[in-house]
């Protein structure tokens, strides 16, 4: 890797009500997905999940995450994920 090839390790931080940390790693050019760590309040790592790259993540809600989604054309529009718990990971 070339100094002109180095990336930020994240761009992005939200909270939850929760008052958890999301840290969005920073994906590369190439990437479709983007890795979300998630932290507790004492900063202990609590799992993370992948949400698409082309999102603009707006909040972070207990079971939903709401992000705004450009279209090719320009058109804008809101979309919500609901998050899922699993045993790794209980949002």
């Amino acid at each position: 890797m070339t100094g002109s090839e180095q990336w930020p390790a994240f761009d992005d931080l939200q909270y939850d009500p929760a008052e958890r940390l999301w840290v969005r790693r920073h994906p590369l050019p190439t990437d479709s997905m983007a890795e979300w760590d998630v932290l507790d309040t004492d900063l202990q790592y609590l799992g993370s999940i992948l949400l698409p790259n082309d999102i603009v993540v707006l909040k972070i809600t207990k079971h939903r995450v709401f992000s705004l989604v450009r279209e090719v054309d320009g058109v804008e529009f809101l979309r919500v994920d609901e998050l899922v718990p699993t045993e790794a990971f209980k949002p």
